[in-house]
């Protein structure tokens, strides 16, 4: 305890000082909020510790550093070879402006933290922007174009951006900074990183030069009981072509139809290729992003009526029977119904707090999803059956399911897990056991992934990932087979792109694939005969429940006379950090954005190009839950003030 205080007053006192203290620097353009260019400065420092990792941002405006700081380090110090948690990690942020939150200041925090470790200090003419991610590679970022332009005039000249991000819109990024005298160079990973920032200040670099590969896969047999979605990704790509035609020929769709028509063009590939569902993946994305631009115009009164009639819509749907054979097309139906059902939910909670264009993709999601529901539905019905289920044989199971994703509440800060945790509660409270456990068993397989994906750092994550080969293994259900042919797109995109995202979902897919083809095989029997379920968890050896463990910190001895000087000296230190903090705010240029301003700046840069489409839907959704407990605190407060007043 002695210690730990004692290294956080080491700590702070650096965050006061840091001109007393050997800290590693280099600059990290970043976008500002306008969308413009702005140099940030990022700053490293390493004490002796227990693997802490703190930060410090200036000015505060709640960037989403945390957890990239936290793999930052965890790259460096696996890359110089030295133990973390004998370390405590101190980094810094220094911005002029309010910068769009997210990931992209990750491969240079890594490169400052790196060179605390080793003693070595990085070119002083070096600036790089880039995500980091778990298994070291440099993810890609927005606004790659505007960070650059912020580097004219600065001294810069080396600026290491992502792989296959030096060409922007039509523009050669390399050529366009060689005018003011920056060399642009692409990096894979934190290795192609601290190769080039150790070079000499002033020199050019030996560069490889990365070209953009086409996505070549191998071709997948699929067996007849795959066919139904190879329908329904030719019909969705038919509505994007459409789609993509009536789109206005102006200059701020010109991005969206080039993004709108390689999907197009690539989801073809994917179906001759046997990729069925990657195929209608790939559209439904392109859809979302097509439709909500149509929306533009449309008034918060005539969007709400939208709304409710998509909502009277889907409970129009009328579902047939399930039975043990078309079980899995019935439960597809029904996740996707509830999935809808959720987002209107949520829609009609936050329309009072932001406009509606901020809404859009939510409402284009849960329409598609309506569709989506409607047809495969119709597939349902058209496969019947004999074996009439019984839903009771599958409750305990579904019921033990969900109360062990609510003790580990991995929904409450994942929107990927809540999805399915709240749709599966929601099929729950409609008897739909069936669907219930089918959805928990979504979110029990992404809770274990990303378990497992953080557990593990600067490894080869694809080891152990199973090929083309095993397809045969997974014949016992369709969507097991679906979504392990989805798994090998996600492994194929990975080796392509470099895109830590890839390998990351066919983790999760082949996880996900090994519980359903493990559980849909026992839903089906109990369904059948009326039997209690028991879930498998393969993978696990204790039968995958999950265990919340409680940590019990031993009383400590009393607090004797150095404890005492060291919590005063920190006294002190917060005191002084406060009152820095007001001061920073002052120097600050207009009040803090709003939840709801912040969602608009983020649909506005990525309209633009200029954030990514993966820091977009990250930071979209964590602000939507913002602002439904936001709204939720408010209603809570004057149910309580209607009440105190009728007493």
């Amino acid at each position: 305890m002695k210690l730990h205080l004692a290294v956080f007053a080491v700590v702070f006192l650096f965050a006061l000082a840091p001109s007393v203290f050997a800290v590693t620097t280099i600059h990290a353009p970043a976008v500002d909020t306008n969308g413009r260019g702005v140099l940030t400065v990022l700053e490293a420092n390493v004490v002796d510790g227990t693997g802490a990792v703190f930060i410090d941002i200036e000015p505060y405006i709640s960037v989403d550093t945390q957890q990239s700081a936290r793999t930052a380090a965890e790259i460096a110090a696996e890359e110089a070879q030295v133990d973390l948690k004998k370390y405590d990690v101190l980094f810094k942020i220094l911005a002029k402006t309010q910068i769009v939150d997210g990931p992209s200041g990750g491969a240079g925090l890594a490169l400052v933290a790196y060179g605390e470790f080793t003693k070595r200090n990085p070119r002083k003419d070096l600036a790089i922007t880039g995500s980091i991610e778990r298994d070291g590679s440099v993810g890609t970022v927005g606004g790659v174009y505007e960070k650059a332009l912020s580097l004219k005039g600065t001294g810069t000249k080396l600026f290491l951006i992502p792989k296959g991000q030096v060409k922007y819109q039509g523009k050669n990024l390399a050529l366009e900074a060689e005018k003011f005298g920056v060399q642009v160079v692409e990096v894979r990973n934190i290795k192609d990183v601290i190769k080039y920032a150790f070079t000499s200040e002033g020199s050019k670099v030996e560069a490889q030069v990365f070209e953009e590969q086409p996505l070549v896969i191998e071709k997948i047999s699929n067996p007849a009981q795959l066919e139904p979605l190879k329908q329904i990704a030719l019909e969705e790509i038919a509505a994007l072509e459409k789609l993509s035609g009536d789109l206005e020929k102006e200059k701020d769709t010109e991005i969206l139809r080039e993004s709108v028509n390689k999907s197009i063009f690539e989801s073809k590939y994917l179906l001759e290729q046997g990729y069925y569902y990657s195929a209608a993946n790939l559209v439904f994305v392109a859809k979302i992003s097509t439709e909500s631009v149509k929306l533009k115009n449309v008034s918060q009164t005539e969007f709400m009526r939208m709304v409710q009639e998509l909502e009277n819509d889907a409970k129009t749907i009328s579902f047939g029977p399930l039975t043990v054979e078309n079980m899995e097309w019935s439960v597809g139906a029904k996740l996707r119904y509830y999935w809808a059902s959720n987002k209107i939910k949520g829609i009609k909670k936050t329309i009072g707090i932001t406009g509606p264009d901020e809404l859009h993709g939510e409402y284009v999601a849960a329409k598609n999803w309506v569709a989506a529901a409607k047809r495969m539905n119709e597939i349902a019905k058209g496969i019947g059956g004999k074996a009439i289920a019984n839903q009771n044989g599958v409750r305990q199971a579904a019921e033990e399911l969900i109360q062990s994703l609510n003790q580990t509440q991995s929904f409450v800060l994942d929107s990927e897990i809540e999805q399915h945790y709240s749709g599966a509660v929601a099929a729950y409270g409609k008897a739909d056991y069936a669907t219930a456990l089918f959805d928990a068993l979504f979110a029990k397989a992404i809770t274990e992934a990303e378990d497992k994906i953080e557990s593990q750092i600067g490894s080869d994550f694809t080891k152990g990932l199973r090929s083309s080969r095993d397809l045969d293994s997974y014949e016992g259900s369709i969507w097991a087979q679906y979504y392990f042919i989805h798994s090998l797109y996600s492994v194929a995109q990975a080796n392509r792109t470099n895109e830590f995202i890839f390998t990351v979902n066919a983790i999760k897919l082949q996880h996900l694939s090994n519980l359903l083809e493990e559980n849909i095989p026992m839903m089906k029997e109990a369904l059948l005969q009326e039997a209690p379920a028991a879930i498998s968890f393969p993978g696990n050896s204790e039968g995958g429940g999950f265990k919340v463990q409680t940590k019990v910190t031993p009383q400590q001895p009393e607090v004797n006379t150095l404890l005492l000087i060291v919590l005063a000296l920190l006294g002190v230190v917060l005191l002084a950090l406060l009152i820095r903090g007001l001061n920073a705010r002052r120097r600050m240029a207009g009040e803090p954005l709003s939840i709801a301003e912040k969602i608009e700046k983020l649909d506005e840069l990525l309209m633009r190009g200029e954030i990514s489409e993966r820091n977009w839907e990250i930071l979209h959704q964590r602000y939507f839950r913002q602002m439904r407990t936001e709204k939720s605190g408010k209603t809570k407060t004057k149910a309580k003030t209607a009440r105190k007043t009728k007493s």
